[in-house]
């Protein structure tokens, strides 16, 4: 996220009537408007600008969901030129269409302007003549919408069994294996050609499937299937799993290494960032490099990779950056990024210039104490005035907490146990930990 120039931040803290708030509005022809007039390289801000800046943000979330961020601008339209848009042959071009608000400096040059948000238009209403009050948020289309993944069709498989047909397809990512289980498979392949017998495994290349089993029986590579990790199907990219004689009824299931990109992606940040750019903001499967197996860059979409990185250097430092997870055709963008953001207690925001950003709030000490502190006893003496007590009765001792995998529910249980009488004992809740590399032994 870039930061505010210096020579602007200084502007607006000492010399305020020197700056001034800039709307941009691309409709779709763009157009400025500001304050008062301003002259830019590549347009004219006209000074119709009535009120613009009014911006409405999250500062926490405790449920962890990605916030919804607003702004507000409202412009004369002296010459009914807004009023050609929002009431003529345009006005379906409207909604969506992008909207940036900035902060200018008449000392500073255009280049150290800086835009304190960026979205596109939601709403607009005409409150008197001639006065348009236009409400902006964030470009949160692609997130709303349904990934990228596949439904299986007949028309993309022509030997596609009718059992088959509008099943979802899936994209596999991290380590998933059964040898710590009863079950024989981790992971379910859907069978997509009777012709040649060929099993689906996961849109995009796998990088590796140790074990295959038909109806629960492990069966022999070479001997029994092959696998391509680089199968192209009407140009799409599968990894497929094929059987050298039908497998009749049998459902198919196998334990892999997930999706590759140069190798396992494996951090949970990794993985999210790479979803959010190959399956949501961006459609991997129209890349013209597929040829090549290369991913989408998220530097070409509303991802904020520095902040990503940020957080898998900070999964890695606490030594948890092994995720695993299965994401199916019929999912929302929205859904999955809060799943994560709620399993992993990271905030997920907008950045100022309207990009994607997961940052982790570390709690961990980094001060040396000489002693350490006590919750029963103060350490320095405080000042007279200040009086410091503590109810002892309220101090709890040990606090212990137990998961086990159920199974039958696909989920854990947890049971907290509190070593303090007047707390008692918490109750058995499920433990939505579907990004954990929990199901894996290494």
């Amino acid at each position: 996220m870039a930061a505010v120039d210096a020579d602007l931040l200084a502007d607006f803290k000492g010399r305020p009537t020197k700056t001034i708030v800039l709307a941009e509005l691309d409709l779709p022809t763009t157009r400025g408007y500001s304050e008062a007039w301003a002259a830019a390289s590549a347009r004219l801000y006209e000074g119709l600008l009535v009120r613009g800046g009014q911006i409405t943000r999250s500062v926490s979330d405790s449920s962890y969901n990605l916030p919804r961020d607003t702004a507000r601008v409202q412009i004369w339209d002296k010459d009914r030129d807004l009023e050609k848009v929002f009431l003529g042959s345009e006005v379906g071009a409207v909604s969506g269409s992008a909207a940036r608000i900035k902060i200018a400096s008449r000392t500073q040059a255009e280049s150290k302007w800086f835009t304190v948000f960026a979205g596109v238009i939601e709403s607009f209403n005409m409150p008197r003549a001639r006065l348009w009050d236009i409400t902006l948020k964030r470009d949160d289309k692609a997130l709303q919408g349904l990934v990228n993944i596949d439904y299986f069709q007949r028309y993309d498989w022509l030997n596609l069994p009718t059992a088959s047909i509008g099943l979802p397809s899936q994209a596999v990512y991290g380590r998933h294996n059964s040898g710590a289980t009863s079950v024989s498979g981790m992971v379910a392949a859907t069978y997509v050609d009777d012709v040649n017998f060929r099993y689906a495994a996961s849109m995009g290349p796998l990088t590796s499937i140790p074990n295959v089993y038909s109806g629960g029986t492990l069966k022999t590579v070479t001997t029994d299937y092959t696998i391509n990790t680089a199968y192209f199907n009407r140009g799409k990219w599968w990894t497929i799993i094929t059987f050298v004689a039908d497998q009749g009824t049998n459902d198919v299931t196998f334990d892999c290494e997930g999706l590759s990109s140069g190798g396992l992606i494996q951090n949970q940040a990794t993985q999210l960032e790479h979803f959010l750019t190959n399956f949501v903001f961006g459609d991997w499967r129209n890349s013209t490099t597929q040829a090549s197996s290369a991913w989408l860059s998220a530097s070409d979409y509303n991802i904020d990779e520095t902040f990503f990185a940020e957080t898998e250097t900070f999964f890695s430092n606490k030594q948890i950056a092994k995720g695993s997870r299965v994401i199916t055709a019929g999912t929302r963008g929205i859904d999955v990024l809060n799943e994560w953001t709620k399993q992993f207690q990271v905030p997920s925001f907008w950045t100022y210039d309207g990009k994607i950003a997961v940052r982790p709030d570390d709690h961990c000490l980094t001060d040396t104490y000489i002693d350490a502190p006590h919750l029963r006893q103060e350490i320095s003496p405080a000042p007279s005035v200040i009086q410091v007590s503590y109810d002892a009765s309220r101090l709890v001792d040990e606090v212990s907490a137990d998961f086990l995998y159920a199974e039958a529910d696909g989920a854990f249980q947890d049971h907290l146990t509190v070593k303090d009488s007047s707390k008692g004992y918490g109750s058995a809740v499920a433990l939505p930990l579907h990004w954990r590399e929990s199901q894996y032994v290494e």
